[in-house]
């Protein structure tokens, strides 16, 4: 049974939260910054198509660091190298699962909301597995080797 404040709750969902995309995010232990609510994240995330990338997250306020300052930028290039930091809101850089980091349209990155070719042969198991395979090495030559 439903009460009152749930309906409301469930109305302000989207109103409330900055973003309803779902993601993966692993906390890089190694990152300490000097302001210890700080973390460095490795995050996984479909808005509409699949993208990775370095994230830093405030576990003071409960809220992602949306302007990450020069010192921030600094301190985290003692934890990622300083080439590969491109601050774009939150991220401290991302690419989609083909490697490449800027916006458009690929082929051979699945796009759920338009369900490209790519994101339907999905639904096929082995594409699927060979896929995660493929997106997962892309992610980890594109921006995981470069934690120092």
């Amino acid at each position: 049974m439903h009460t009152y404040d749930d309906v409301k709750q469930h109305e302000r969902f989207y109103d409330d939260a900055p973003s309803t995309y779902p993601g993966l995010d692993y906390v890089i232990k190694k990152a300490e910054f000097h302001n210890r609510n700080i973390q460095m994240w490795f995050r996984i995330e479909v808005e509409q198509k699949l993208y990775a990338g370095i994230t830093l997250f405030d576990t003071d306020e409960g809220y992602e660091v949306e302007n990450i300052s020069d010192e921030l930028i600094e301190e985290a290039a003692g934890f990622l190298n300083r080439d590969l930091i491109m601050p774009e809101g939150w991220w401290l850089t991302w690419c989609y699962s083909n490697g490449k980091y800027g916006d458009g349209y690929y082929a051979d990155v699945p796009d759920f909301k338009e369900m490209n070719e790519c994101a339907v042969w999905l639904v096929d198991a082995q594409k699927r597995a060979d896929f995660v395979k493929r997106a997962v090495a892309v992610f980890e030559g594109e921006l995981l080797q470069y934690l120092l």
